[in-house]
């Protein structure tokens, strides 16, 4: 099946292209974040992204017939977008064009691919030089093939050229903002979800500007954050997907998500740093445990040691004590008698 756009001058493909590009839905931004309530210490979400599509473009003939044809020479996008060079124009004025999807190389519909793309037109004089370009929106579904014609008589006796940018997707990105955190604390945030899913993370001060940023702190190829609770107390973080750097939601990734905070150290979750923490250190010493798994290993290196034992200890009594508060937890004073303590009794177990 095909669906055909004609034109007849850039004013018109620019009306088409504007008309178009107004469907393009726009995702969750900083100002658009959700604001989690006092006390809400973990979200569930979804990241929804769409594929880049690996398109086919073609160059119709006076008579329909398909006589150039190109699949990856773009020289935009993500390698899978299609790019033709030099092409001579229809009577001396017309462009017919075609674009369609792997591995529809006779543009026939013989695909199943969905994905947005932007197809670019750069026309030339006889000469050689540049007197018109053309940027046309479109969207890709299974069995469709999109024709686009254009002409002018300005064009007479020139040529074009025809490329495609196939990652222009707007997909999905999701701000949070924790609030009635304990100012000056630092906080561990960190995303769980299914193991196929490659997820990007941020932190954002109070005005949105980018702090820090994790691909694969966390477990598998989840991301994991370190940050300090401003003076209102609060913290926000921005989810993506895998390869959006600039958290304008351009991923492929899809999937349900969790992203959990907790006081940094705070391996029980009991909201505190404090003794238990510490025993799950040593219960756990000497051993290797999976990359970002953090039962003993809140360093996140793979490895219970030193630099968790270290970790535990810069955050000792950070958080609010579990009950009264009164249950033997040493004070931040007493931290280096009770490290030389601990040592002792490591290297008397041999470690």
């Amino acid at each position: 099946m095909h669906q055909r756009f004609v034109g007849c001058s850039l004013a018109a493909a620019l009306v088409s292209a504007l008309s178009a590009a107004g469907s393009v839905p726009v995702d969750d931004t900083f100002a658009q974040r959700t604001v989690l309530s006092p006390g809400v210490m973990s979200v569930d979400d979804m990241l929804m992204g769409t594929p880049y599509p690996d398109t086919v473009l073609g160059v119709y003939d006076l008579f329909g017939g398909v006589y150039k044809i190109d699949d990856d020479g773009s020289p935009v996008g993500d390698g899978r977008a299609s790019g033709l060079f030099q092409v001579a124009l229809n009577g001396g004025t017309d462009i017919n064009l075609g674009v369609t999807a792997y591995p529809d190389y006779d543009l026939i519909g013989d695909h199943d691919v969905s994905g947005a793309y932007v197809l670019h037109i750069a026309v030339y004089d006889f000469f050689g030089d540049l007197i018109d370009t053309i940027e046309q929106p479109g969207e890709l579904s299974p069995g469709i093939v999109n024709s686009y014609s254009f002409s002018d008589f300005n064009w007479f006796q020139g040529n074009y050229d025809a490329w495609i940018d196939n990652t222009v997707a707007v997909n999905d990105v999701d701000f949070f903002e924790f609030t009635g955190l304990i100012p000056g604390t630092a906080y561990v945030a960190e995303v769980t979800g299914p193991e196929y899913l490659d997820t990007y993370m941020g932190l954002f001060d109070g005005v949105g500007n980018l702090l820090a940023t994790d691909d694969d702190g966390g477990q598998l190829a989840f991301s994991r954050l370190l940050g300090t609770a401003d003076a209102g107390g609060s913290l926000v973080y921005a989810v993506t997907g895998y390869g959006d750097l600039d958290f304008q939601g351009g991923h492929e990734s899809v999937g349900a998500y969790t992203l959990g905070l907790k006081v940094a150290g705070d391996l029980d979750g009991d909201g505190f740093v404090g003794i238990a923490d510490l025993n799950l250190v040593l219960g756990h010493w000497n051993q290797a445990v999976s990359p970002g798994d953090l039962t003993g290993d809140p360093s996140g290196d793979g490895f219970v040691g030193i630099a968790d034992l270290n970790f535990v200890l810069g955050y000792w009594n950070a958080g609010t004590p579990p009950g009264d508060g009164a249950s033997g937890v040493p004070e931040s004073g007493t931290l280096c008698v009770l490290t030389g303590a601990v040592l002792c009794a490591l290297r008397r177990r041999g470690f």
